[in-house]
């Protein structure tokens, strides 16, 4: 068994707690064995868990970079003696088997989110990802949002298609129908 414990001060029950967790990925191992993540709270004294439908997980079983979100539980305590902490509420991360296959976790942030990036027709930007540092605020802007911090690049981003491209990748797409024949179109249709 390996736990992760996270303590958590100035928060409240019934509080969505949002936790950004970067992941080293290269530090992933390669196995057919997955690592499954379960979510525990404090709640005077004992090890409660949380129920898995109580809580979005992007991060993969922290295999990759991403947003771990749950409700702090109303029976949760802040007075707990089993671990040190004044006025701290604690959430356990617990892999029961094959841990070795999770990857290092760089940095965890608190109330994290994600953000989807919207470019109109006018703006002529084909820069895929967004540098760190980049986004510094929200819009509409608002009083309850003090700062913004984007520490790494922005993922999973596209150009946009050209006619070029547009032309190019019909006609191969209408040549093999999603349907490979030679290596030729297998490398296109993974490419693509």
């Amino acid at each position: 068994v390996a736990d992760l414990y996270i303590g958590l001060t100035e928060v409240k029950h019934g509080q969505t707690i949002s936790l950004l967790f970067e992941i080293a990925e290269e530090t992933a191992a390669q196995s057919q064995d997955e690592a499954k993540i379960s979510w525990h709270y404090l709640s005077n004294n004992e090890i409660k868990k949380i129920e898995p439908e109580k809580i979005t997980d992007t991060t993969l079983n922290f295999l990759q970079t991403g947003i771990v979100q749950l409700m702090l539980p109303d029976d949760a305590t802040n007075n707990n003696t089993l671990l040190n902490g004044e006025n701290t509420y604690w959430l356990i991360a617990r892999c029961d088997n094959n841990y070795e296959v999770v990857a290092n976790i760089k940095e965890i942030k608190t109330n994290a989110v994600s953000a989807i990036r919207v470019l109109d027709s006018e703006n002529d930007e084909t820069t895929v990802s967004a540098a760190p540092g980049t986004i510094e605020n929200v819009f509409p802007k608002t009083a309850n949002i003090k700062t913004v911090e984007q520490n790494s690049p922005s993922r999973n981003g596209r150009e946009t298609e050209d006619d070029i491209h547009y032309f190019w990748r019909s006609s191969q797409l209408l040549r093999h129908k999603q349907r490979a024949i030679n290596q030729w179109d297998f490398e296109q249709i993974v490419l693509e």
